[in-house]
């Protein structure tokens, strides 16, 4: 009995705490977002007009997924902030008025459809039974002209009459089905619309003089990220290369992002700021264990919606659940060709729900590792009876999955994002720190990032790189010349890991790595081949020969190496080839004439750096001697 005094007491100071203190509801709107390589902090503002006094502020529509830790408050002059506190709201799709009103109509449109149905199975038995019976002779005695001519009329009017009829019911049935479908986006743009459950903050704080202004807060979400990329140009051999820096930019926070101001950031805000210490070890105990661990590639997670048939489902509700259906971190719809697109997911194990009402509910489970995970969701036919209500017959019309889904269908891109694997925005960036490890880049202008996961191009800035450019020919294995830009100060040029995407003249060659961490003095990037050069390698007849000196064999080869320039410039060249190398004691191999090439004893590996003239053609010669025993065989 004590126990319950102290709770309706407790309950009653909170009663009148809250009578004592106004309760404002806000909504805010996001003003920037700071985005890390993984993860986001996102900046938003609301709008607070209040009196003197001590108030209670509730901040509604926050993704579940912000981390409640992360959140701060400021931006207030003359205000006490007593307390932060944060709480999820759930949201039954169910139980959403808006919702039920839906699943009305839809009850209605089926019994509407049942019924028109019913009516155009009466009037289809009708024309059968007239056709049946409209033999026009008794097998008795034959009718009269007359007879015959009224019962024609008889049957003709009749059949025409009930031809009509179908067809006007079926101008009603199609009617209907194109309402269903309209009824079928504004369900899924609805249940995906009302999250499964929402992030609400209310701060209670204290106001010494009346106040209007904005209220800034900000808090973190993982679920966004950005990854660096290059495009290369050359459009000339004498002209300095032109280095484009690029960034794709992604978020699933769940809520989109609208002309926002954009910095993207290097800096990992979830490394830990504190040193390691070691301890001391004492055997036979365990050794200090590494608490580094490298971070996740974030990986992506796209497909189809299929129906049994294999055609795409647009706009089907998706649900993506982390480790159990109890944690729900994806809702999405597929586009109107029925794909989709989730990013970021780390490793780990997830579970996929459909809840299409035209198809049975999907469940499966998925592993996700890897960059990229393609899984295309299949759904199984549902079948849904048409009560056709109290008429003369009682069989029923079933309407399947297949009929629903042949219903026109209707863009909604404001709901799914329009499909497009990566969105070209060209945008200029200004870079505001210098520390590699914590670089950052400001767009501009104000940009929108839709929650889809999908990948957002932006043009960060571009540098024009003072750039070597020489020809890598390996006649032995390949003919053609590749051409080879090399770049020697590129530690000014604050490389980040990423693909580089190459272009030669104005046309794409090819794509390639950039790695800081595996340059050394000088990064090469392969621009792909040239046909302005002609190469052929060809023994030299006129050198080679073979003899045996006592038990030996001995085999002379000589090579040339033809090289034409095509081009009207001069041309850098680098030529590789090769002299074998002896892994027996009793073969042994002699250089003999290397034409100037540069030999690696090592590796045997014969290197010429040439300048050819416009129009020039040059011939490298080597040769070398190879003695074995005869009683071996060298291919």
């Amino acid at each position: 009995m004590r126990k319950w005094i102290v709770l309706l007491a407790c309950l009653s100071l909170n009663s009148i705490a809250l009578r004592a203190a106004d309760t404002l509801r806000l909504k805010s709107k996001i003003d920037r977002v700071t985005v890390f390589f993984s993860g986001a902090e996102v900046f938003s503002q609301a709008q607070l007009q209040v009196n003197k006094g001590e108030h209670f502020i509730i901040i509604e529509n926050l993704p579940p997924n912000a981390d409640p830790q992360s959140i701060k408050v400021s931006g207030l002059d003359g205000v006490l902030i007593h307390s932060v506190n944060h709480r999820v709201v759930e949201h039954l799709p169910w139980k959403d008025p808006e919702i039920r009103r839906l699943k009305e109509e839809e009850k209605a449109l089926i019994h509407q459809i049942g019924a028109l149905s019913e009516k155009q199975e009466v009037y289809h038995i009708e024309k059968r039974i007239i056709i049946e019976n409209s033999k026009l002779s008794n097998g008795e005695s034959s009718l009269t002209a007359a007879q015959i001519r009224e019962a024609a009329d008889f049957y003709r009017q009749r059949l025409m009459e009930l031809s009509l009829k179908q067809v006007e019911l079926q101008n009603q049935i199609t009617s209907l089905h194109n309402q269903w479908d309209s009824l079928k986006l504004k369900y899924n743009k609805r249940f995906v619309a009302i999250k499964s459950s929402q992030l609400e903050i209310t701060i209670k704080l204290e106001c010494l003089r009346p106040l209007r202004d904005s209220l800034n807060f900000s808090y973190y979400t993982a679920f966004a990220g950005w990854t660096p990329h290059y495009d290369v140009r050359v459009n000339s051999l004498d002209q300095p290369i032109s280095l484009i820096y690029k960034a794709n930019i992604y978020q699933s926070s769940g809520v989109d992002w609208s002309h926002v101001k954009l910095k993207l950031s290097t800096e990992n805000p979830q490394l830990s700021r504190i040193a390691p210490k070691i301890a001391t070890w004492i055997l036979p105990n365990k050794e200090q264990t590494s608490r580094y661990q490298k971070p996740q590639q974030a990986s992506r997670l796209l497909g189809k919606v299929l129906s049994p048939e294999g055609a795409p489902v647009p706009y089907a509700p998706i649900e993506i659940y982390q480790g159990s259906f109890d944690n729900l971190i994806y809702q999405t719809l597929s586009d109107a060709k029925g794909e989709y697109s989730l990013k970021p997911l780390t490793t780990g194990n997830y579970f996929v729900k459909v809840n299409h009402f035209a198809y049975q509910e999907f469940r499966q489970s998925l592993r996700i590792s890897g960059p990229e995970v393609k899984f295309d969701i299949k759904l199984e036919k549902t079948q849904i009876l048409v009560d056709g209500g109290n008429h003369s017959t009682k069989s029923t019309k079933v309407v399947t999955a297949e009929d629903i889904q042949n219903m026109a269908v209707r863009d909604i891109t404001t709901v799914g994002g329009s499909y497009q694997r990566i969105v070209q925005v060209p945008i200029m960036a200004t870079g505001t720190s210098n520390d590699i490890s914590n670089l950052q880049y400001e767009i501009r202008k104000q940009q929108s990032i839709p929650s889809d996961g999908k990948d957002y191009s932006f043009d960060m800035q571009e540098a024009k790189v003072p750039t070597h450019y020489v020809y890598q020919i390996v006649p032995k294995l390949d003919p053609r010349a590749y051409l080879i830009a090399e770049i020697s100060d590129w530690e000014q040029l604050q490389l980040l890991p990423g693909p580089a995407r190459m272009y030669l003249y104005g046309s794409y060659v090819g794509i390639t790595e950039v790695d800081p961490s595996t340059i050394k003095d000088t990064l090469r990037l392969s621009l792909g081949q040239d046909k302005g050069l002609n190469v052929e390698r060809k023994v030299d007849e006129l050198v080679e020969a073979e003899g045996f000196f006592g038990d030996d064999i001995g085999k002379q080869m000589a090579w040339d190496i033809e090289i034409r320039n095509l081009k009207n410039e001069m041309v850098s060249l680098l030529v590789y080839d090769q002299v074998p190398l002896s892994g027996r004691d009793y073969i042994r191999v002699k250089a003999l004439d290397l034409g100037g090439a540069k030999l690696n004893s090592k590796t045997g590996e014969l290197v010429w750096k040439i300048d050819l003239d416009a129009k020039e053609t040059r011939t490298l010669k080597f040769s070398y001697q190879v003695r074995y025993p005869r009683t071996v065989t060298i291919d």
